[in-house]
């Protein structure tokens, strides 16, 4: 008996001891039949399964060559090891963040030069940054006459300045509100022109409002 053998029946002994049951146990295999059932059952309700169960041969093996190298870049690049690194190299990490930091990884892979060479189609999912400049999209804001801003409390400190939420929001008539939405003197919930509120930012002006504003509607470490 090899070594491996060894430690495979000793395994299975230390399971057994600890009570934990086996693969060929047969309420087991009841069970793992009944998630498979549902699985199936499921796949039938899916979107696209009229267009799955029609796919020529060709376009078959094309799928499970594409799952194939999903399933080993899952093994190989997209491992604990390597989030963890990230997790510990950085700062707070936000929900979508982590697209930033593995880009470079991804630009690595099977699956990317894949992608890269499909035609293209609908975003499923997108975060604002990747759909538009940034730079544009303020520029552009500044450009429209009545787009104001708004918040449910007075943008005052720096916590506020870094997590509080406010909104846009185009006004036919402008709005005459002489309060600073940076002070805490602000009427919480009154719309302030943009081009008001950018003049009277308390870090820099103008400019400093254009920065402020793009790291926090952008998803990345500045």
């Amino acid at each position: 008996m090899d070594q491996l053998s060894i430690q495979d029946d000793a395994d299975a002994q230390w399971l057994a001891e600890r009570g934990v049951p086996s693969f060929e146990e047969p309420f087991l295999q009841k069970y793992l039949q009944g998630r498979d059932a549902l699985i199936n059952q499921e796949k039938k309700q899916r979107s696209d399964h009229a267009f799955r169960e029609t796919l020529s041969p060709m376009a078959r093996e094309a799928c499970a060559i594409v799952s194939a190298i999903r399933f080993e870049e899952q093994q190989t690049l997209w491992t604990k090891d390597y989030e963890d690194s990230l997790a510990s190299d950085s700062r707070d990490i936000y929900p979508g963040m982590m697209f930033t930091l593995a880009r470079p990884k991804i630009e690595q892979s099977k699956l990317w030069k894949i992608v890269k060479k499909m035609p293209k189609g609908a975003l499923l999912h997108c975060h604002l940054e990747a759909m538009v400049n940034m730079d544009w999209l303020i520029e552009e804001a500044f450009n429209v006459k009545g787009m104001h801003i708004q918040a449910d409390q007075p943008l005052d400190s720096e916590d506020t300045l870094s997590s509080a939420p406010f909104v846009f929001k185009w006004l036919k008539n402008r709005s005459s509100e002489t309060s600073s939405i940076w002070d805490t003197s602000y009427a919480v919930g009154q719309w302030i022109p943009i081009d008001t509120a950018a003049d009277a930012f308390p870090h820099g002006g103008r400019k400093g409002f254009e920065k402020w504003l793009k790291e926090r509607i952008t998803i990345t470490l500045d």
